[in-house]
């Protein structure tokens, strides 16, 4: 172990040599005065002390030669409370831009120091924090792979709760900005479990930041043959769309509809919380014009039609559903309101009561899709004893068509 550290510290001196041949007369490393001398000579409080007053190349030297020194003294010590301190302030003063700046190889190294600390200081979650909170700083000029895929191991492996709490949470927030698919899989199952509550708030959002990188994995969940994991996931989503980019959240919209009409089909009965949640699916495709989903919101208008009929559809969410057929299915969705526009006007003609708000839903979106074909049952409209709100927005409609 002790060769191996060794080996590993001489490599790190190698590849800092230009960096000291450079320098180290000018900033007189050796003097007494210097941090330096003050690291070699100090006890684990003046070794601290000396790494958090040094600066730029000096810092470099120090911090490097202190995590080094901390990684020793943990195989030696053990926990140790002065030692943690130590490691903490290497971690946070290695300097930035020297990170920024130094060649790819003096990053990997620099990378598995920090890695080596966090295995190493296990109990110790003040130092684990540390260097979780480093590496996201230092994010952008380092590989992050190698860590994220110890972070995806810690949390698939081992039991949460025997964790430090702290920890778990930074590295779960951790992983939601810097995570992979894999880090979406092994989340998603710790939020699903519903063993875990007290870090739900964490897990829900890595999940939702982690879906544009996860989406075969997150439409899987969507493809669930459990309704109540579509729907699970569905409120989740729906909860935060407005986190989650237009494209990914109507793909994801657009899978939990088809699979949820195939579900109320199968079982052939409708619960009202699986069809409020179609309903969600419905507005969400309308409103960002997804009409790639056009015939799967034209099929949910025929279901959503037979439940208005009878009476287990609301209808306030019959009406949106109608409305989103101008934006999700423009072309398609014509015939369709048109027949049913015909057949409220036989309704009307027999005297039978018909929704205004349904119908006012209706005619607006033949009136905005404006294809000419709805000319004759929209004017048909206008000789029927329906109410003037109604007569009004038949005319508009008529005047609105492309010829």
């Amino acid at each position: 172990m002790i060769n191996k550290r060794f080996i590993f510290s001489a490599l790190c001196f190698f590849i800092f040599t230009d960096f000291f041949a450079q320098n180290a007369v000018q900033n007189n490393f050796a003097s007494k005065n210097s941090k330096i001398e003050k690291f070699v000579k100090g006890n684990l409080y003046e070794k601290t002390a000396a790494v958090r007053e040094a600066s730029g190349n000096e810092a470099v030297w120090l911090c490097d030669k202190a995590i080094n020194y901390a990684l020793e003294g943990r195989s030696v010590l053990g926990s140790d409370r002065e030692l943690d301190s130590l490691a903490v302030a290497a971690v946070l003063s290695f300097p930035q831009e020297y990170i920024k700046n130094c060649p790819e190889q003096t990053k990997e190294i620099i990378l598995n120091e920090l890695i080596s600390v966090f295995n190493a200081f296990n109990q110790s979650p003040n130092v684990q924090i540390t260097v979780i909170s480093k590496l996201n700083s230092i994010s952008k000029d380092v590989n992050l792979i190698p860590f994220i895929q110890i972070l995806n191991k810690i949390l698939s492996e081992n039991v949460i709760t025997e964790l430090d709490s702290s920890v778990v949470k930074s590295a779960i927030n951790f992983l939601a900005i810097h995570g992979n698919n894999e880090s979406f899989v092994i989340i998603y199952n710790l939020w699903s479990s519903n063993k875990f509550t007290d870090f739900n708030m964490e897990f829900e959002n890595a999940v939702i930041c982690l879906i544009p990188v996860s989406m075969n994995e997150a439409l899987s969940v969507t493809s669930s043959n459990s309704m109540d994991v579509i729907m699970s996931f569905f409120n989740l989503i729906y909860a935060n769309k407005s986190k989650i980019d237009e494209n990914s959240f109507s793909q994801l919209a657009e899978n939990v509809l088809s699979n949820s009409i195939l579900m109320v089909k199968r079982n052939q009965k409708t619960v009202s919380s699986v069809t409020e949640m179609q309903i969600q699916c419905v507005q969400v495709l309308g409103e960002y014009k997804w009409t790639r989903a056009s015939g799967i919101v034209l099929e949910f208008f025929d279901l959503a039609r037979l439940l208005y009929n009878q009476k287990d559809l609301e209808e306030d969410s019959f009406v949106k559903v109608i409305t989103a057929l101008g934006t999700t299915a423009p072309l398609d969705a014509v015939p369709a309101l048109i027949e049913y526009l015909e057949s409220l006007n036989a309704k009307v003609e027999r005297f039978d009561s018909v929704s205004e708000n349904v119908t006012l839903a209706v005619i607006k979106t033949l009136g905005a899709i404006g294809d000419k074909s709805a000319f004759d049952s929209l004017l048909a409209v206008t000789y029927y004893s329906y109410p003037q709100s109604v007569l009004s927005a038949a005319r508009d409609a008529l005047s609105n068509l492309r010829w």
